[in-house]
């Protein structure tokens, strides 16, 4: 009887897991197919710089591969980008190419072989199932008892409403890319395939160079073999952009970062601790910086604020992040990697002590949030979702305080509101981390 009884509750088991399976794959294939129609034809200034360097690269035209930017970094394009542009290339604005010069020469591949309202409706379609893809494998690794379906939907209505995911799909981000593949290498390593892991999060590495400080943390845990293939295919990429790339361009990449690093920028979409301490403790050096308007996208007095970090301000939060990398890897040591909340948190709060920290750039720990459901009470979890959703949704910002414009009073006020919304999720992970840490602690 006791077999019958098992093949039994075996086979219900089954049909529950195909039925949750079917109900996700019906929520990627909407929502993939609503974010492609709904994306595809919207001009992106993210995408276009990465489609405009590979065009320039090709060309021979290196000078004109990234911006000439001097003092602090500007987030304008170099200008030949707008002044040669044919009429009706560019319907908006146009931000730099800031990625390793290796992306600048594999775009130029593209040259010729599809146009670039090609290469923007495939990434419009690419990018929804990207995203959800890291809902799928953040469900596996945080909440496996909560059903797929339900973690799925609730992480896809979080990116489709909140900043985060809304202006990545919006500008075909390539962060996604980023924050999939920095998935991917939590996962597979958790799944004891390191060489994987290290391979995903190189290729992170060498589209946005932040991903690189997870190898520490696997470091800390005893994870040699992903560091390792980390190491190994980090180094490989790194040469063969130098090969293909050549090094002074190589040379003009460094100098971005170097700016980058030093520079404050003051936008609605910009959710770092820096940036907003640093504007509020030296607002005589913030700085307005008009956007070039062409076409119907941008409009007149569009721009943004900046602010060159004194280096007092700028050295006091690199000890700081330092520090902060330095007790994560302790407690990744500790923990021997085993505690999944450990990543989200170290994400979150890296990402919040960087000097940029678009919203998008929280994507991969956002990827965990539908976790909240699984490790708090169910109002607990709603309060906490809801109103990080309603403090970052760029539709309840145009509603109170009105589409971005040029001066834009409120982009202040929006990022603070932002700051504070990606701080309390940061301790809603640490929660689940401390709990986690407990639970490993009583098991030894």
């Amino acid at each position: 009887m006791w077999i019958i009884e098992k093949i039994s509750r075996s086979s219900a088991g089954s049909g529950r897991t195909e039925r949750l399976g079917i109900a996700t794959f019906l929520i990627v294939l909407v929502l993939s197919i609503l974010s492609g129609v709904v994306f595809s034809h919207s001009f992106s200034g993210d995408l276009f710089a990465v489609w405009k360097a590979g065009a320039s690269f090709s060309q021979g035209d290196l000078a004109n591969v990234y911006p000439s930017d001097g003092a602090y970094f500007t987030m304008l394009p170099p200008d030949a980008w707008i002044g040669e542009a044919p009429e009706g290339e560019i319907r908006g604005i146009v931000y730099p190419f800031v990625y390793p010069p290796l992306w600048a020469w594999a775009a130029s591949l593209l040259q010729g072989v599809v146009s670039y309202e090609e290469f923007s409706s495939l990434v419009s379609f690419a990018n929804p199932l990207l995203m959800l893809g890291m809902l799928i494998m953040a469900h596996r690794l945080a909440a496996p008892a909560l059903g797929q379906a339900t973690y799925v939907a609730i992480g896809a209505i979080f990116f489709w409403f909140s900043m985060a995911g809304a202006m990545a799909l919006f500008q075909k981000q390539p962060q996604i890319m980023v924050a999939f593949l920095t998935v991917f290498a939590i996962y597979s390593v958790h799944l004891g395939r390191p060489v994987a892991g290290g391979l995903a999060l190189a290729a992170a590495a060498s589209i946005k160079l932040f991903p690189a400080a997870l190898a520490i943390f696997w470091l800390a845990s005893g994870q040699r073999r992903a560091t390792a293939s980390f190491c190994v295919a980090g180094g490989a990429l790194a040469v063969l952009s130098v090969i293909v790339a050549g090094w002074p361009l190589h040379e003009a990449f460094l100098h971005e970062v170097r700016l980058i690093s030093g520079t404050s920028l003051l936008t609605r979409l910009n959710y770092s601790v820096e940036s907003v301490f640093t504007a509020a403790l030296f607002p005589d050096l913030v700085t307005f910086v008009a956007a070039p308007s062409v076409g119907s996208g941008a409009g007149a007095g569009v721009g943004w604020y900046v602010l060159a970090e004194p280096a007092v301000s700028n050295l006091a939060f690199s000890v700081v992040l330092i520090g902060v990398i330095a007790l994560l890897a302790r407690r990744f040591h500790t923990t021997r990697g085993q505690a999944i909340a450990l990543w989200p948190l170290s994400l979150m709060l890296l990402t919040l002590l960087s000097p940029i920290a678009w919203a998008y750039y929280f994507l991969a720990p956002l990827s965990f949030l539908p976790a909240l459901f699984d490790r708090f009470r169910l109002r607990t979890a709603l309060v906490l979702a809801l109103t990080a959703l309603i403090l970052t949704s760029p539709f309840v910002q145009s509603s109170v305080f009105g589409r971005a414009s040029g001066g834009d009073p409120d982009r202040f006020m929006i990022q603070w509101l932002g700051v504070l919304a990606m701080c309390m999720l940061t301790a809603a992970f640490w929660v689940m981390f401390r709990r986690e840490e407990r639970m490993l602690g009583d098991k030894r």
